[in-house]
């Protein structure tokens, strides 16, 4: 097993997040695209510690509205949903900056006492 330095898995994570912000924002300006399909971030585990996140179709149905005499598809884009995605990727993103800040000061630390 391969362990992966401190910094390289909070910048994962910091990318993660990023993602998941992107794919959320994506959704956001979608909300009123006929027959658009939301996507979502998938998160995996990467052996000796690290995240990679993909995009994926989220395959919630979509609303059938009436508009005149047509049925539309409408966007399958749930708003709250998506306000929790933005709070909890900023979230997210803001706790690994912080542990990359902690580990860039240890290794600062570290070359001071070898100096």
């Amino acid at each position: 097993m391969t362990t992966i330095p401190s910094s390289a898995i909070a910048r994962m994570g910091m990318q993660a997040a990023a993602k998941q912000q992107q794919a959320s924002t994506h959704n956001i300006a979608n909300l009123n695209t006929d027959g658009f399909k939301s996507v979502e971030t998938v998160q995996e585990s990467v052996e000796g510690g690290g995240v990679t996140a993909d995009v994926r179709e989220t395959g919630a149905p979509s609303p059938v509205v009436l508009r005149g005499s047509d049925l539309i598809v409408a966007s399958n884009t749930d708003l709250v949903r998506e306000s929790v995605n933005q709070i909890t990727a900023l979230g997210a993103y803001r706790a690994s900056a912080a542990a990359f800040r902690a580990a860039d000061e240890m290794t600062d630390e570290l070359l001071e006492i070898l100096a």
